[in-house]
């Protein structure tokens, strides 16, 4: 939406409000919300060196992160200045899906290196994949699930495919009517990555909502250790995560 160049905030007013956090509000841990903290290397390699630097104590988390910037050296500058959970974009199980349809330039089999390194450093690896794209057959919607589940990430998100304005996606869904006669960007019906409402002669909207649901929590809390982490990653108590999986399972994933 800004056009194609990254606006990076400089890092020493990250460090500023960093400063603010901890001397006002004695803060001890922090998430950066930022697709893009790892793209420019000699950047986040500052902000970090400053965070070990400063002595602050913190533990913090990244939302989302580019797979192919996750090398063995960011990674253990990551782990030193206290970084303790990263989340890799990986989108696609099916090299296909990834090269034709999301266009992605993502090698999958950097994918079992990264997550060695992380177990390695201690730092909990999610991994986000998205399912339900026009042109997608149903095995290859499954290869993505197997793909995740064969990786053992610590855990994994998976979206339905959710046209956004001035889209290839949008633009392709509406030319081959896949859409429902009513869909509006203004209706937040169809605000939600949880809810499908793309159909093709591969799959139904209600299909992907009940696949979507059940695999993710089949591929997550196959054993008590990983519920068990999976709690302290999503920072919820056993029962609380408890209910939680009941609603995915029994809402597809619809909370609200």
């Amino acid at each position: 939406i800004s056009g194609k160049k990254i606006a990076f905030r400089p890092v020493e007013d990250v460090i500023e409000e960093i400063d603010y956090l901890v001397k006002n509000y004695r803060i001890k841990n922090l998430v950066f919300m930022d697709d893009c903290m790892l793209a420019d290397k000699k950047r986040v390699e500052s902000l970090l060196n400053k965070i070990i630097d400063n002595k602050y104590g913190l533990t913090f988390k990244i939302s989302t992160v580019s797979a192919w910037h996750c090398t063995d050296d960011v990674l253990e500058l990551l782990k030193k200045a206290g970084c303790t959970q990263i989340t890799v974009s990986v989108e696609s199980g099916c090299p296909r899906v990834l090269r034709e349809i999301i266009r992605k330039p993502l090698k999958l089999d950097i994918i079992p290196g990264i997550v060695k390194k992380c177990k390695d450093l201690k730092i909990d690896l999610g991994a986000n994949f998205v399912i339900g794209f026009p042109g997608e057959k149903w095995d290859e919607i499954r290869e993505t699930f197997a793909f995740a589940e064969k990786n053992n990430f610590d855990l994994v998100n998976f979206s339905i495919a959710t046209p956004l304005p001035k889209t290839d996606l949008y633009e392709l869904a509406k030319s081959q009517n896949l859409l429902p006669d009513n869909f509006s960007f203004f209706d937040p019906a169809y605000f939600s990555m949880s809810t499908a409402f793309i159909n093709t002669d591969e799959f139904s909207a209600k299909e992907l909502e009940i696949l979507r649901a059940f695999e993710w929590d089949r591929i997550n809390f196959s054993t008590p250790e990983r519920t068990a982490k999976i709690g302290k990653m999503m920072c919820l108590s056993l029962p609380e995560l408890d209910k939680f999986r009941r609603e995915t399972r029994r809402k597809f994933g619809k909370h609200y």
